[in-house]
């Protein structure tokens, strides 16, 4: 059985100093990562509960984006 996870990409920083947001899927140990064209500052996500900070101007509308 596999495992999701939505992380953000530390090693894989812009120019603007931006993080890709990804989808981790893991099967047999095995990790495959999936864009989901959401940057973001690393103060700006919250890896525990798996959001958007709310202090982000359009954090509603992709965490919204997140849920689906």
């Amino acid at each position: 059985m596999g495992n999701i996870k939505l992380v953000l990409r530390s090693d894989r920083k812009n120019r603007k100093g931006e993080y890709p947001l990804n989808l981790r899927i893991t099967v047999n140990r095995k990790p495959l990562f999936k864009s989901l064209n959401i940057h973001l500052y690393k103060n700006e996500w919250d890896e525990r509960n798996q959001l958007v900070k709310k202090f982000h101007q359009n954090s509603k509308m992709l965490n919204i984006k997140l849920a689906n």
